[in-house]
């Protein structure tokens, strides 16, 4: 089956959304790893990018089990690699999201595109503020590996 989603769309045919959140809550992980690992060898010298492996060890990857990575070390390459980091939230106001209040969105999952759209989050809505229109993430943001502090359409 396919959950209820807003806007509705026809998930054949793509993502189905372009809203934007008000603002994201910043990333709860710490910005770097707590240990980094960078041997020498083995050296690929076919390529200018992904030349030699690495493995940011907690930290940024504390969330992950075992909480190690690439992709949580500080030299990661290739097109718009960053350090692994996502949001912890956003806040979406009634403008962008138009049938709040909800009654209890949590446990609800939040599709959200990485900024410039190169892979797409899921994350699980853990806390809701109506107030506010704050949604606080319980976990979610594994998919596509390239942090960002901010999320894109969603």
């Amino acid at each position: 089956s396919i959950r209820a989603r807003y806007p509705n769309a026809n998930p054949e045919f793509g993502f189905g959304s372009n809203l934007e959140a008000n603002k994201w809550l910043p990333p709860k992980v710490p910005a770097q790893p707590a240990k980094e690992i960078k041997p020498l060898e083995p050296f690929r010298n076919t390529t200018y990018s992904f030349q030699r492996y690495q493995l940011g060890i907690g930290g940024t990857c504390e969330n992950f089990d075992p909480p190690a990575g690439y992709w949580c070390g500080n030299e990661t390459e290739g097109g718009g690699a960053f350090t692994y980091r996502v949001p912890s939230g956003m806040v979406a106001t009634r403008q962008v999201l138009p049938h709040q209040p909800y009654k209890n969105p949590v446990g609800a999952v939040l599709q959200v595109w990485r900024p410039a759209h190169w892979a797409s989050w899921m994350f699980e809505v853990g806390s809701y503020d109506a107030s506010t229109g704050t949604f606080v993430f319980s976990k979610g943001g594994f998919q596509g590996a390239r942090g960002s502090d901010t999320g894109g359409n969603f």
